[in-house]
């Protein structure tokens, strides 16, 4: 598996935060209701650059989106997401997000509590939240 880089999220990466949203796909476990608009993905981009959230590439290559989002009202709670382009699936690239994002979190900001949940069917997912 190539390097895998965590950049923090921003609008310099609309057209492949675009893409990843808009593939049935990827948002069908997600609270993505429908494909996003180029509108719609500016919108959350700007939403989500405050938080600890990254667009991931691997050996130069978008492969996805993670990070956690603190949540409002909780002392030092976040909660976990991450979305990873179809291309690449099956191959561990959403435990090592996972895992990247849980990391960047210990060195960033200690001591934390995360919170994550998964739809029973998006079995993937469930094993990646299990380890």
């Amino acid at each position: 598996m190539a390097e895998t880089e965590y950049r923090k999220i921003s609008g310099g990466y609309l057209h492949e935060l675009q893409e990843l949203w808009s593939d049935r796909e990827v948002i069908r476990y997600t609270n993505i209701i429908n494909p996003m608009t180029p509108e719609e993905t500016r919108r959350r981009i700007s939403q989500l650059e405050g938080h600890d959230v990254f667009a991931i590439f691997c050996g130069g290559e978008f492969i996805g989106v993670a990070g956690c989002i603190k949540i409002a009202g909780e002392e030092a709670a976040y909660g976990l997401f991450y979305q990873i382009c179809r291309r690449v699936w099956g191959r561990g690239y959403g435990g090592q997000a996972a895992m990247g994002v849980m990391e960047h979190m210990r060195t960033a900001h200690g001591s934390f509590t995360v919170y994550a949940d998964v739809i029973s069917e998006n079995t993937a997912s469930e094993k990646i939240l299990k380890n």
